[in-house]
């Protein structure tokens, strides 16, 4: 359901277009070499194979592709290990969905986006 949320999201943009959609971690590296993404958005939670290491797998096969990690909750821990393996992002689900095109756009430029810890989030 969030998926096809955010496929509708973005096709109401018109500089954003979605080339593909994971069900699973097994999914995420044959279609990004399919499909070639400039921005990929990987859900840690996905089932299957890890998606964080699926993350260095894609990096190694399309080095210029952007990943951020879009979570249903923040977690230091996934935050760090993402940062390791070469994502530029992690971005929560429960954000403002009208503010993700604009963060998107931000990872195709070069930039990173990394929300804050929730300790840090009111402040």
């Amino acid at each position: 359901m969030v998926r096809r949320v955010l496929v509708d999201l973005f096709e109401e943009t018109d500089d954003i277009t979605v080339v593909g959609e994971c069900g699973s971690g097994e999914e995420l590296l044959p279609t990004a070499i399919r499909t070639r993404p400039h921005v990929v958005l990987v859900d840690p939670t996905l089932p299957g194979t890890d998606p964080l290491e699926a993350v260095r797998e894609l990096l190694d096969v399309l080095p210029s592709a952007r990943i951020a990690v879009h979570a249903g909750a923040f977690c230091l821990v996934t935050s760090h290990r993402a940062q390791r393996l070469g994502a530029v992002g992690y971005l929560l689900k429960g954000d403002d969905l009208a503010d993700l095109p604009q963060r998107v756009r931000e990872l195709a430029d070069g930039g990173s986006v990394w929300c804050a810890p929730p300790a840090d989030r009111g402040r």
